[in-house]
């Protein structure tokens, strides 16, 4: 969890370097952003239609390449889509969740 949603905001830095303001604009940044995941298929399925839609083929390590996952997971994603399994559109922070702790410091406010 730390990689997906710690990492991008602060950058990498050793825990000692962390003073608590960085700690209370994380939270901050949490509260009003949300955790927002990257959505590497979404990514692979707009390159792979983007090829099919000019007539040109793509392959799996070229995708693989430009969004940055696995060779393999290319390749799964490749095989879904032609045999017709496109992913859903995802809205970005659509399913924004407050944490039982964000609820309970709402409340004290």
């Amino acid at each position: 969890m730390a990689r997906t949603y710690v990492m991008p905001i602060v950058g990498r830095r050793l825990i000692q370097d962390f003073v608590p303001s960085m700690v209370a604009a994380l939270y901050e940044h949490l509260l009003t952003e949300g955790r927002q995941k990257r959505n590497t298929n979404g990514e692979m399925y707009e390159l792979w239609k983007a090829a099919r839609e000019a007539n040109r083929e793509i392959r799996p390590r070229k995708i693989a390449d430009k969004v940055g996952v696995t060779y393999a997971a290319a390749r799964r994603a490749v095989r879904r889509y032609e045999v017709g399994r496109i992913p859903s559109r995802m809205s970005r922070g659509s399913r924004r969740r407050r944490s039982r702790a964000c609820i309970s410091c709402s409340a004290l406010r």
